[in-house]
């Protein structure tokens, strides 16, 4: 956990990230950090594991992003990181909307299993539309745009539901 916080930190370029292969150590942390005793960090590590892996897969390296959404995919860290989208932080439902988007426009599998898992965390980013942040703001757009352009039209339908809610 203490290497995540580092890492998000110190912002080392995504290709020497890439180069170490840190998805497994980073979804691991991701999934492992609420059960962790936290002493006093400067970010909580899976706040920092979730914006690191976000530079990772922001890179400007199209083959490194796509090999390392189908890392992801296949490690089983897509649903770590949809389980981040209900959490209490803004920040941390921002960067989890981020990472998805990118990997749903880079791998098919990943976009679909989002449809499948959309019911359980649709209205947490549509409440990314109303907080006060930007880039939260555009994230939720851009992600609920990239999930109704592949889906069908009873979540379509479902998505408008959970709008008018909100």
């Amino acid at each position: 956990p203490e290497a995540a916080v580092l890492l998000c930190q110190v912002k080392p370029p995504a290709s020497l990230l890439n180069s170490h292969r840190l998805l497994p150590s980073l979804i691991d942390i991701m999934k492992h950090a609420d059960q962790q005793e936290i002493h006093l960090m400067v970010m909580h590590p899976k706040l920092a594991a979730l914006t690191v892996l976000e530079d990772i897969l922001i890179d400007d390296d199209s083959n490194a992003i796509a090999s390392n959404v189908h890392t992801l995919v296949w490690i089983g860290g897509v649903d770590v990181i949809v389980r981040c989208l209900t959490e209490n932080n803004l920040e941390l439902r921002t960067s989890a909307a981020s990472i998805l988007l990118n990997s749903m426009k880079k791998n098919t599998i990943c976009r679909r299993f989002l449809v499948k898992l959309a019911a359980s965390f649709l209205a947490s980013v549509v409440e990314l539309l109303s907080c006060g942040n930007n880039k939260s703001r555009t994230t939720a757009i851009f992600f609920l745009a990239e999930l109704l352009h592949s889906s069908r039209k009873n979540f379509k339908k479902k998505l408008l539901q959970i709008i008018k809610q909100h």
